[in-house]
């Protein structure tokens, strides 16, 4: 009986040398009708599923290692087959498959490398799947769960951000926003280019907030006492906008320079626009608008210097959105003056 297995054993590899797939895995099969109970049955078994693995019959060797599993669940031969289904769910786009199976892995892996990969994995192929809950329910789980590496968990918290995004859900994501910009700093100097970028990009959405809190801000009369609360709300914004630039990505640093210039533009026109006092002679308006513009000139100027910044960067080779935003403002704030040559001023001198 052991010879007849063994010849029939043969024959299977005789076939699959000859790229006779097919009757390979049928001889690897026909040893189990033979004796069922032989050990040579299940090592026939798992080498038929290599077999059609091997010629590129992915969907038919994971059908057979799904029921090898079934079939034979702690034998040896069983090891590793959880991940390498998953790995042959994905490779013949059997997402939902492939994300049950990793996260099984995350789940009863023995090896914490491999729980890890696997429940990112695990999150980012429900996400592909548009499960958003399932999805949202992973990445926060991995992002409280795994602290190195530190550029995975960052991607993690920024799926969480834009997956909140997607639900409408702003105090959630400004919660991962903030994760994302302690995290890189906890990274120190060494922080990579992508992480910095992530950070970066979570503290212009506070910049964004602050400067809506802003424009919110009427100046109404008595003018006094409205400035007042208006200038208090852009120093927050500019201090928003200035940690934006301290991580010294350029399109976000152009995007930070040329809001910072809008902002002061904006409560030049804002002065210029306030409530005028009633009752007021047609001199005395006349010199409340006089004292208006004296009030609201430094801060065009201030806007102009820091749009000209943002244009000189054309001499390093930046050119982005705004960058040209920026060339913009310039003809429309002193269009008999655009293209002159002003005195280059730092950008820390330009803010304050």
């Amino acid at each position: 009986q052991q010879r007849l297995l063994a010849a029939v054993y043969k024959q299977a590899e005789a076939a699959e040398l000859g790229l006779n797939i097919d009757l390979a895995v049928h001889h690897f099969l026909r040893i189990a009708h033979l004796d069922p109970t032989a050990a040579l049955a299940v090592q026939a078994n798992f080498d038929a599923i290599a077999t059609l693995e091997g010629a590129t019959r992915i969907e038919e060797a994971a059908l057979m290692l799904a029921d090898f599993r079934t079939r034979f669940p702690k034998h040896e031969l069983n090891q590793g087959a959880d991940l390498r289904l998953a790995n042959m769910y994905e490779k013949t786009n059997n997402w939902a498959g492939a994300a049950s199976e990793f996260l099984a892995l995350a789940k009863n892996a023995e090896v914490g490398e491999i729980r890890q990969q696997s429940h990112f994995r695990a999150a980012e192929l429900y996400l592909q799947l548009d499960d958003v809950p399932r999805s949202i329910e992973l990445f926060r789980d991995y992002a409280h769960t795994w602290m190195q590496p530190e550029g995975l968990r960052m991607e993690a918290m920024h799926h969480m951000d834009m997956l909140y995004q997607r639900t409408g859900e702003g105090s959630k994501r400004r919660f991962w926003l903030r994760k994302k910009i302690e995290l890189h700093q906890s990274m120190g100097v060494g922080a990579l280019e992508r992480p910095t970028y992530l950070a970066a990009s979570a503290q212009l959405v506070f910049a964004e907030d602050a400067k809506a809190d802003f424009e919110r801000v009427r100046l109404v009369h008595p003018l006094k006492r409205s400035l007042k609360k208006k200038q208090g709300a852009l120093q927050r914004t500019l201090k928003a906008y200035e940690a934006t630039a301290k991580y010294s990505v350029a399109e976000l640093t152009t995007h930070a320079t040329f809001e910072i210039a809008n902002l002061y533009s904006s409560l030049s026109k804002s002065i210029m626009d306030s409530d005028r006092p009633k009752a007021l002679s047609e001199l005395e308006l006349a010199q409340y608008d006089i004292l208006l513009e004296e009030e609201a000139f430094p801060f065009e100027e201030q806007a102009i210097g820091l749009h000209e910044i943002n244009a000189q960067k054309t001499w390093i080779g930046v050119y982005d959105e705004w960058v040209k935003a920026s060339f913009t403002e310039l003809a429309r704030l002193m269009p008999g003056r655009f293209g002159k040559q002003e005195e280059t001023v730092t950008y820390a001198e330009a803010i304050h």
